[in-house]
């Protein structure tokens, strides 16, 4: 064997371990990559969630839905208690 083919082999062989590495640090990229945006969409889903629960109370109601399905009752409800904190409290100390 001589020396010239010996260098080739060499070359051959360091050219093939330099593009496993390279393959191998892409799919390491792209894992990473992967994983980042699975991270990503977990925190999205947890604030999601998160938000969910901050519009429930503890029956279970959309805040929401109530607000707006009741409206009416509800500012009516509100506007009698009002009123008669009102005529009991404030009247009738003067």
């Amino acid at each position: 064997m001589g020396g010239k083919y010996v260098e080739q082999v060499w070359e051959m062989l360091k050219k093939g371990m330099q593009k496993i590495q390279q393959q191998q640090q892409q799919q390491q990229q792209q894992q990473q990559r992967q994983q980042q945006q699975q991270q990503q969409q977990q925190r999205q889903q947890q604030q999601q969630q998160q938000q969910q629960r901050k519009h429930k109370n503890n029956s279970g109601l959309n805040i929401e839905e109530v607000l707006h399905t009741f409206e009416q009752q509800l500012y009516m409800g509100l506007k009698q208690i009002v009123e008669r904190h009102l005529s009991y409290n404030v009247s009738g100390a003067s």
